[in-house]
């Protein structure tokens, strides 16, 4: 069980795979200072995100 656990999970080792790597890093600066994410960057991460979960076998 421990093999499997949080494999999906969009973590930010995810994320950094999934996103640019300006878009990762305004992320991270993001959730570091606690600030409001942008409508740009709330898109970009949320079609990164749609990509991994397809991935996966979202439907």
């Amino acid at each position: 069980m421990t093999e499997n656990y949080g494999e999906d999970v969009f973590s930010l080792k995810v994320m950094k795979k999934y996103l640019s790597e300006k878009a990762f890093d305004s992320l991270a600066a993001t959730i570091r200072d606690h600030k409001t994410l942008n409508a740009t960057l709330a898109d970009e991460v949320a079609d990164a995100m749609k990509t991994w979960a397809v991935s996966r076998g979202a439907t």
